[in-house]
């Protein structure tokens, strides 16, 4: 079983997730499978080499570019007050982690600039019962 953990970054948010990152891959037991996504629009390819650079034999690195099509629903849009000019639309990513990743039941979302002090997994396992957020 493979504990999916999603970020979602613009590419000057790189450094932050790389600290967050790496703390993950630091706590994580060495028994159990992660696959870390990154979602983002933008990210230059030697960001996404330097945060491939901090997965291990059981902590792997891959990313999701989120397209103009995906984020179209929401771009630009007067009745979304969520939007502000001091937000990047990357804030907004998590949200379309459910449809774009229907193989999973059940995943981690953190933002970048979280610092993991233990086994993400043990988050993972937590008992949600019949509630969509824990």
């Amino acid at each position: 079983m493979t504990i999916p953990v999603f970020y979602a970054i613009s590419d000057d948010f790189t450094k932050y997730a790389a600290v967050s990152l790496n703390s993950l891959v630091k706590h994580a037991d060495s028994q159990k499978d992660y696959t870390v996504y990154f979602l983002s629009q933008d990210l230059s390819a030697e960001h996404k080499q330097d945060l491939t650079d901090l997965g291990s034999d059981n902590v792997h690195i891959e990313f999701f570019k989120i397209n103009d099509e995906i984020v179209a629903p929401i771009q630009n849009r007067s009745e979304n007050y969520l939007r502000a000019d001091f937000f990047t639309m990357s804030i907004f990513y998590r949200l379309f982690i459910p449809d774009l990743f229907p193989q999973y039941d059940k995943a981690i979302y953190i933002d970048s600039d979280t610092i993991v002090n233990d086994d993400i997994g043990k988050l993972y396992d937590t008992e949600l019962g019949n509630h969509l957020f824990g």
